[in-house]
């Protein structure tokens, strides 16, 4: 018999209190198309997972965004479904945008003052008001490996209000700043906030000059204006599924799945536990199907039902890609 841990299970768990336990320590964990994970997206002691069958990509709206050129970075809504925040690479602007589901346009901030340098990827994640999604903006690339240090900017999710010819400004907003352990410079495109830990993920991208792909975290809470240091969490040496380019990460909402894009490719895996380092990278991860054209970005849905991604370009499309029931 397999029992599968629920929300409340898993906090009596960590908490020392009862909690259920499989038969066999070899009972694979089923995918639960219902929820588009395997128990929430929580299992215990699995050696084996089996994967969801995922739809191809589907085109569910052609983004009509001005100024939105050359997008890097998805953040689905949580609090607000159907709306999308995204921001271009490395124009400097400053400015994330609001989207709907077909595309349309719904505002546009910028952040007062903020430089961009290379802004490549955004996540939502926890912040000091624990019932307020916050975005977290990566400036994080880094082509020519010469950055010092890397920022990372975080506000609050913005009230939506219709669209202006200037973009609202944003005056208040938490900037954090980040160095590699190994005092070298690393290209890095993918990020991604951990919603049960307030861990921050960077993946660096495999290129020419630089190492490996590697996963950097750093453990939060993080305070406004201060220095952290991202320590090395795995590699491509380590595991094997990690080679290749990464261009962009997330972890769904409730912090049971993580999914990295590469190239030609997505990668998700499941999590063990409620700790930064709980995730299963030991197993295979499962793969997903990615639409054709460079791509930068993806988001899980928040329903559990599968993934978006937009590629760069001039009113590029919303993909969807579904899991089959």
């Amino acid at each position: 018999m397999q029992c599968l841990a629920t929300w409340s299970s898993l906090l009596a768990l960590f908490l020392g209190a009862a909690a259920c336990s499989p038969a066999t320590g070899n009972d694979p964990t089923v995918f639960d198309e219902a929820n588009g994970g395997a128990a929430d997206g929580w299992f215990s002691d699995p050696t084996s997972i089996v994967c969801p069958t995922f739809l191809d990509p589907e085109k569910v709206g052609r983004i009509e965004v001005e100024r939105a050129e050359e997008l890097s970075g998805l953040a689905a809504s949580r609090q607000v479904p159907g709306v999308f925040w995204s921001h271009n690479d490395s124009d400097g602007s400053g400015r994330i945008f609001a989207f709907d589901r077909d595309g349309e346009a719904l505002a546009e901030f910028k952040l007062e003052g903020a430089k961009g340098k290379d802004w490549e990827d955004v996540s939502l994640g926890p912040g000091p008001n624990p019932w307020q999604d916050y975005l977290y903006i990566g400036d994080i690339g880094d082509n020519d490996l010469e950055r010092g240090k890397l920022k990372v900017y975080r506000l609050p999710e913005p009230h939506l209000a219709p669209p202006q010819e200037k973009p609202e400004e944003i005056g208040e907003f938490e900037v954090f700043r980040f160095e590699y352990e190994d005092d070298e410079a690393h290209d890095a495109e993918a990020l991604a906030i951990d919603p049960i830990t307030g861990t921050l993920y960077i993946a660096t991208k495999s290129q020419r000059g630089d190492r490996d792909t590697q996963v950097f975290i750093a453990q939060g809470p993080f305070e406004d204006g201060e220095t952290y240091t991202l320590r090395h969490f795995t590699d491509e040496n380590e595991l094997d599924a990690l080679k290749g380019r990464a261009t962009a990460a997330d972890i769904s909402e409730n912090g049971g799945r993580w999914i990295m894009k590469f190239d030609d490719r997505v990668s998700f895996w499941f999590r063990r536990g409620v700790g930064a380092r709980d995730w299963a990278f030991d197993l295979e991860p499962c793969e997903g199907p990615v639409p054709k054209g460079q791509i930068e970005t993806v988001a899980w849905d928040p329903g559990g039902k599968g993934y978006f991604l937009v590629p760069e370009g001039d009113e590029p499309h919303l993909f969807f890609v579904g899991i089959e029931n």
